[in-house]
């Protein structure tokens, strides 16, 4: 493919991505032969703010005069993500094409800006501490398991000492109860003690909850 007829597909492919993408899309052509045509036709520049002509990338960087001698055209970027000096957060690509008669780089910079901003929001609505399922199960097993050791007791929990409360909480321990979720403010309400007294109790039997 001649020069001319590569530069004129590169540029319909551009303009079909940027009007399909719509206005947060720009699309950009690159002639890497050229210093003053780095920018050599450009689709919804007021993303970064560019215009044919220019020598800035992306970023709003200005383009070193040597930087062209550094394009490795075998190697392409892909969804790399660039914050512009103006602190737009942009997805980027860049592909090259190169032969013996034109060397072109073809790029796609979407601002995603205001979509981070959404991820962040959404992340904080969809964040759960734990599943239904799991939890459901978990508080089943604290109570039946704490049933069945004060069942052992045969004593009133009001009518308990610091002892008799030491010995369910050691009998509750050999049955992992205090590696289960919420299992020592649980514990704390149905012994009628606070939570500082309930760790407390662990620490004198050596026991992590």
């Amino acid at each position: 493919m001649k020069k001319d007829e590569m530069f004129t597909s590169l540029c319909q492919i551009a303009q079909m991505i940027a009007e399909t993408m719509g206005p947060n899309c720009e699309t950009v052509v690159h002639d890497c032969e050229h210093y003053e045509n780095f920018i050599a036709a450009i689709y919804n520049g007021h993303v970064s703010g560019r215009k044919k002509g220019d020598v800035t990338y992306v970023t709003g960087e200005t383009v070193p005069e040597d930087a062209f001698q550094n394009i490795d055209p075998g190697v392409n970027y892909m969804n790399c993500e660039v914050v512009t000096t103006h602190k737009k957060t942009i997805k980027s690509s860049t592909i090259y094409f190169k032969t013996e008669n034109y060397h072109y780089g073809l790029g796609i910079n979407f601002d995603i800006t205001q979509f981070a901003g959404m991820k962040e929001v959404l992340d904080k609505l969809i964040t759960t501490n734990a599943e239904l399922a799991v939890e459901i199960h978990s508080r089943q097993s604290i109570n039946q398991i704490m049933n069945e050791c004060l069942a052992q007791m045969d004593l009133p929990v009001e009518k308990m000492g610091k002892y008799d409360r030491m010995l369910v909480i050691q009998m509750l321990h050999e049955r992992n109860v205090f590696q289960m979720q919420k299992a020592v403010p649980y514990v704390a309400d149905r012994l009628k003690i606070s939570r500082y007294t309930i760790y407390n109790y662990l620490r004198e039997l050596n026991i992590t909850p």
